[in-house]
């Protein structure tokens, strides 16, 4: 009988044991996940940091892609960058989407990254400072046009993360410089200033 009662107390001994050692595994492994799930937080953050400044780089590297890909004088004339010669202060947008850019603003539906899930919007906005003339060269011929491009990038509001980039890039364009004389009016356009809508 006593026998009995001892092996009944050493049962009950060995499963509180048990159950000792499984609450600490189970708080153990909740720690763990907790851990695990901030971790992997930090790093879409991280992520999404990156991705937001590639962005804007992006932009700005689209927009000299452009300019980079004229082919001679003439196609640079019929460009919106020359227009912008004409008048004083005015910008021209794009939107950098997946596979294009387009000149505006991006809409609800044109972002840039298919890793961010389409939440990331990337622009550029470019505006002309001035011209300058061409060292070696008849500088009533030829000269340097000189703009300024901003490239900005963020994440939509649906994702809730406030991640935004702006970055600028002067560059210059050697080309004719016959554009001086041509005003707004002989265009006959306009421009809007799209800059501030970026960085808003």
């Amino acid at each position: 009988m006593r026998s009995v009662a001892i092996i009944r107390l050493q049962s009950g001994a060995a499963l509180l044991v048990v159950l000792v050692v499984l609450l600490m595994m189970t708080l153990l492994g909740i720690t763990s996940l907790k851990s695990g799930l901030f971790h992997e937080r930090m790093a879409h953050h991280s992520q999404a940091d990156a991705l937001t400044f590639l962005g804007a780089e992006s932009a700005i590297n689209s927009i000299l892609s452009m300019v980079t890909a004229f082919k001679s004088d003439v196609a640079f004339e019929k460009s919106a960058f020359f227009e912008l010669m004409a008048i004083a202060g005015s910008e021209q947008c794009y939107c950098i989407a997946k596979n294009k850019v387009s000149e505006g603003l991006c809409s609800a539906n044109e972002t840039f990254d298919r890793r961010t899930n389409g939440m990331l919007v990337a622009q550029a906005s470019t505006s002309y400072l001035k011209s300058s003339g061409s060292i070696n060269n008849d500088t009533d011929v030829f000269a340097y046009h000189e703009f300024s491009t901003l490239g900005a990038a963020y994440l939509l509001a649906d994702v809730n993360l406030p991640f935004a980039y702006q970055n600028n890039q002067h560059w210059k364009i050697s080309g004719t410089s016959q554009g001086f004389s041509m005003t707004a009016r002989d265009l006959g356009m306009q421009r809007s200033f799209c800059s501030q809508q970026i960085k808003d």
